[in-house]
């Protein structure tokens, strides 16, 4: 099945490479979060492209985790931050966080390798970035796409520390991959990786999806930029397919790797079509001033 990881891959790396070409030419924050979004895609399909043809080692289970898994989701999102309304951002937050509270509290409480101590830590120190950043969205709203990167960092530079620091199952790892499992399911991940991811994806996942397709609908009812419109909504549309997947694997086990691959093919497939579609609008007409405004030159 490496063919689906081999398409996701050849069109994220172009997707990445034509917003990267816009940011050039525009210097648009969300253009740049964007891009560097999708190269994230593409390095992740591509370490599960290589994965299926050779065989899982590692090194590549990570790296197809931190891309995948750990990155991609919150820089899709900080694009969509970028180019979203305030008022509407401080309510996707506010969801996302009350979604993602007791996610973090289960995660850690019903955690069989960790202690108490570790537990109650896990769950305090995420519970309350939680209610940080909830509280942030509605305090500064307008400032909040800058708060979100700087919490994106930490957690990107702890969620790849943590991985890399992480023990695999090399046994485990064989039998997931000989039964076309998730392969990363093999990584013992700690609390602080686990909650960590749960964080960012939770709150990354509905503010690009929902945030996209709001959006577009707002556009559409009153019949502006509706190629842009359109575009923004397929855009959160095609990030449902890669979202749903991981949730459908993480939560319920009931997605293997042959599934999730045509997920995330599907997925962005459905996003570069929407970026195309916005790369169509054009900017209003200039307005041509009436007679009484044009002013005579003079003689």
């Amino acid at each position: 099945m490496y063919i689906f990881p081999l398409i996701s891959t050849a069109v994220s790396l172009v997707f990445a490479v034509m917003l990267g070409r816009q940011y050039a030419a525009k210097r648009k924050p969300y253009q740049l979060a964007w891009a560097g979004a999708m190269a994230m895609y593409g390095f992740a399909s591509l370490a599960e492209a290589v994965g299926q043809m050779n065989g899982w080692t590692i090194p590549l289970v990570k790296t197809y985790y931190i891309f995948g898994a750990v990155m991609v989701v919150g820089y899709l999102a900080l694009g969509t931050l970028y180019i979203q309304d305030p008022k509407v951002v401080r309510w996707l937050v506010l969801i996302g966080g009350l979604l993602a509270m007791p996610a973090v509290f289960f995660s850690s409480f019903f955690s069989d390798g960790a202690g108490d101590t570790e537990k109650l830590i896990a769950i305090g120190l995420f519970e309350v970035v939680l209610i940080e950043l909830m509280v942030l969205a509605w305090v500064a709203r307008d400032k909040f796409s800058s708060i979100w990167l700087g919490h994106l960092a930490v957690g990107t530079v702890a969620g790849i520390v943590l991985t890399v620091m992480a023990k695999v199952d090399a046994s485990e790892l064989a039998i997931l991959a000989a039964n076309s499992e998730v392969p990363y399911d093999a990584i013992e991940k700690s609390l602080l990786l686990r909650n960590t991811v749960i964080s960012i994806n939770t709150i990354g996942g509905l503010v690009l999806i929902l945030g996209a397709v709001y959006s577009g609908y707002t556009r559409l009812r009153k019949n502006i930029m509706r190629e842009t419109a359109i575009g923004t909504t397929l855009i959160g549309l095609g990030a449902v397919f890669p979202y749903s997947a991981g949730y459908l694997e993480g939560y319920f086990g009931a997605a293997d790797q042959a599934l999730k691959s045509i997920f995330l093919t599907i997925g962005i497939i459905i996003m570069f079509f929407g970026f195309l579609q916005t790369g169509r609008s054009k900017p209003p007409a200039k307005k041509e001033p009436s007679p009484t405004e044009k002013v005579e030159a003079p003689a």
